[in-house]
C-alpha cells in the first residue's frame, strides 16, 4: 500500500502540472463577475477524472474502445465520417456563436455594456471541465501508470475510489490554489488589468473552445484517412 500511495503522488503531482488547464483557470477566472462560479468547472474536471478512471480501471470503456476500434478496422469510412461530422457541427456552432456574439457587441454601446452580464453559466462552466478532462485523458499517461500500478496490486473496491478520489484531487488541486491566490490578489493593478483585458474577450470563450474542439476532431478525421 505504501508503494501505491507513493506512485499514486508520484505521477498525480506529475500530471497536474498541466499548463492547457492552468492557462483556461486563469482565463474564466478573470472573465467571471462572480469567481465562485469558477468551482463548477474544477468540480467538472474532478468528477470526470475521478468518473472515467474509475470506467478505465474496471474496463467499463473496453466496450466503447473495442466498438470503435471494430468500426475503425471493419469500416474506416464510417469512422471517418463521425469524426469529420462532428469535427464540422462543432467547428459551425463556434463560429455562428462568435459571428452572433461580435453582431450584438456592435449594434450599440448600449448593447455592449451590457454583455458581460451574459457570463458562462454555471452547466456550460462544468460541462467544459467535463470535456477538458476527457480530451486530455487520451493522453494522461501519469493516470494510466498509476492505474495499471493499483490494478497490479488488486485492493478492495473501496481503497480503488478512495485512491482514484484522491488522484482526481492532486490533479485539480493546482487549480484550487490558483482560485485563492487569484483572490488574495484580488484588486491588484495587475488583477484589474488582466480583468479588463479578458473582459474583452469573455464572450467568445465558449465559441473559440467549440472551434478549437472541432478542429481537434476534424484533424483526427484527417490523420486517420492519411
Amino acid at each position: 500500500m505504501a508503494a501505491l500511495i507513493g506512485t499514486l503522488f508520484a505521477t498525480s503531482l506529475l500530471d497536474c502540472l498541466n499548463p492547457t488547464a492552468i492557462a483556461q483557470q486563469l482565463l474564466l477566472q478573470a472573465a467571471l463577475k462572480k469567481k465562485s462560479k469558477v468551482w463548477f468547472f474544477i468540480s467538472g474536471m474532478f468528477l470526470a477524472n475521478l468518473a472515467l478512471g474509475l470506467a478505465v480501471y474496471y474496463g467499463a470503456m473496453e466496450p466503447l474502445i473495442k466498438g470503435w476500434n471494430l468500426l475503425s478496422e471493419k469500416s474506416p469510412a464510417a469512422a471517418l465520417a463521425i469524426l469529420l461530422c462532428g469535427g464540422a457541427l462543432s467547428l459551425t456552432l463556434g463560429i455562428v456563436k462568435f459571428v452572433r456574439t461580435a453582431a450584438a457587441r456592435k449594434k450599440s454601446k448600449e448593447e455592449e455594456a451590457k454583455l458581460p452580464e451574459r457570463e458562462l453559466t454555471s452547466p456550460v462552466l462544468f460541462g467544459m471541465g467535463v470535456v477538458f478532462t476527457a480530451v486530455e485523458l487520451t493522453s494522461a499517461l501519469p493516470y494510466f501508470g498509476f492505474l495499471a500500478a493499483m490494478a497490479s496490486h488488486a485492493p478492495h473496491a473501496a481503497v480503488v475510489i478512495l485512491l482514484t478520489a484522491l488522484y482526481s484531487f492532486v490533479y485539480i488541486l493546482p487549480l484550487i490554489l490558483i482560485y485563492f491566490f487569484y483572490r488574495a490578489l484580488r484588486g491588484t493593478k495587475a488583477i484589474a488589468g488582466l480583468e479588463r483585458a479578458v473582459g474583452k474577450i469573455s464572450a467568445y470563450i465558449l465559441p473559440a473552445a467549440l472551434v478549437v474542439l472541432g478542429i481537434i476532431l476534424a484533424a483526427s478525421g484527417v490523420l486517420r484517412a492519411l
